[in-house]
């Protein structure tokens, strides 16, 4: 049996940023993202899919992995922007690329999950994210049920990762459309947030599992630093993990895992993998 079931999103007026009721947000965030459709460099390159671990800090490890999205161009050379997303948004790519990384990660956790079966393996998660082009989809939690439903996805192993200015662009609709993902058993996680870029007076009300933070925005200054500690007390009087992207040391991993981060990633564990490769991290851990 399948564990997933389709969950009626309520189509209900939702307070807008502005303080304004709107009794369709999903039609008025239609073009909100509109995709450019000229000649650029993504137009030409290919997609590639790796996958990244994510450690859990208290043992050391693999829990989770993240799907990356990685562009080539015709010599199969890797391409290294500043965002391969935003590439996918400058070519027009955007929804179709981001759907194949969603389907290749299932994909992939499916692969890891039934060629390495252990106690272990049946907990592991991936995470995909996605773009505001797909979190403002009229169709998107339809499609999201779907590929959970074709893949016989286990409750909580996909995680679906959003950025801080997705979810804060409109906080009325962003919760209609996260609780109604949350339902479908999905887990919901944060990114793009710090001091400058930090939801408190919202987060209580928003249903995420995973608040995720980039290691060099805490690491550069000791006010960094004593934000993280807040971030950690908060998140966990809300009963959320919190996962540090681009860990580079042990030093930085030992007082991360002493804070009580839950989540660890970054070139000191493992760079973004193949899925042999990331097949077999499972079987040595």
């Amino acid at each position: 049996m399948k564990p997933y079931t389709k969950v009626s999103e309520q189509r209900q007026p939702t307070l807008s940023k502005a303080g304004s009721l709107s009794a369709d947000p999903e039609r008025r965030h239609e073009n909100a993202y509109p995709g450019k459709t000229e000649n650029t460099e993504a137009s030409r390159l290919t997609l590639r899919v790796l996958f990244q671990p994510f450690y859990c800090l208290s043992g050391l490890s693999v829990c989770g992995f993240e799907a990356k999205m990685r562009w080539q161009n015709a010599l199969l050379e890797p391409i290294v922007p500043t965002s391969h997303l935003a590439m996918a948004e400058e070519s027009g790519r955007i929804k179709p690329v981001c759907w194949t990384i969603a389907q290749k990660a299932l994909e992939a956790l499916q692969t890891l999950k039934n060629e390495a079966p252990s106690p272990q393996t049946s907990d592991v998660f991936m995470a995909v994210p996605l773009s505001g082009r797909q979190f403002f989809d009229p169709q998107f939690p339809n499609r999201i049920e779907a590929l959970l439903n074709e893949h016989e996805a286990e409750i909580n192993s996909l995680a679906l990762f959003f950025e801080h200015d997705i979810v804060m662009a409109d906080p009325g609709f962003s919760l209609g459309r996260l609780l109604r993902l949350k339902q479908a058993g999905v887990r919901l996680g944060l990114t793009g947030i710090g001091p400058d870029a930090w939801p408190s007076s919202i987060l209580e009300s928003l249903p995420m599992d995973i608040l995720t933070i980039e290691q060099d925005v805490f690491n550069t200054s000791e006010s960094g630093f004593e934000w993280l500690e807040n971030a950690i007390q908060l998140a966990d009087n809300l009963l959320m993990n919190v996962a540090i992207r681009g860990v580079t040391s042990q030093r930085q991993q030992e007082i991360l895992g002493s804070m009580g981060c839950t989540y660890g990633q970054g070139t000191y564990f493992s760079e973004p993998l193949v899925l042999s490769r990331a097949q077999a991290l499972l079987t040595q851990d």
